[in-house]
């Protein structure tokens, strides 16, 4: 019995034939382990968090993450097997408006634990001139 190709499951879930002809390959990944993910979100160049916190820099805020916060984030991709857009997403999730709310509020800095998944709010900071005065 021959083994059905991707191609033939694109078009038994819809995908139009057209459109998988102009497709040169399509190439299976395999799926990222927790370290890996971590490295998506934790290198210190390319990694996401790294993003955002140049995002954040450039308003004058700053964040962090605590370690916790970061494996249970990779627990919850590994587990629901999303992949590292969906934890990209998660990030994105977390960190919310918080930027806004900072800005409106005077803080400058933010700390985020794995509490803020159960919907309990980040540490916040004020800079320290403001605090000064």
């Amino acid at each position: 019995v021959k083994e059905a190709s991707l191609r033939d499951n694109l078009i038994s879930m819809g995908a139009q034939r057209e459109f998988l002809g102009r497709v040169r390959s399509i190439v299976r990944l395999p799926k990222l382990n927790e370290l890996q993910l971590k490295c998506v979100l934790l290198h210190p160049y390319n990694g996401y968090i790294a993003e955002k916190k140049n995002v954040f820099k450039k308003c004058g805020l700053d964040f962090d993450f605590s370690p916790k916060l970061v494996n249970k984030l990779v627990e919850m991709a590994v587990e629901e097997d999303l992949g590292a857009r969906s934890v990209k997403n998660m990030v994105d999730v977390v960190l919310g408006t918080y930027d806004y709310y900072m800005l409106e509020q005077n803080y400058t800095y933010m700390y985020l634990d794995d509490s803020v998944l159960d919907g309990k709010s980040p540490c916040f900071e004020k800079s320290k001139k403001e605090s000064q005065i």
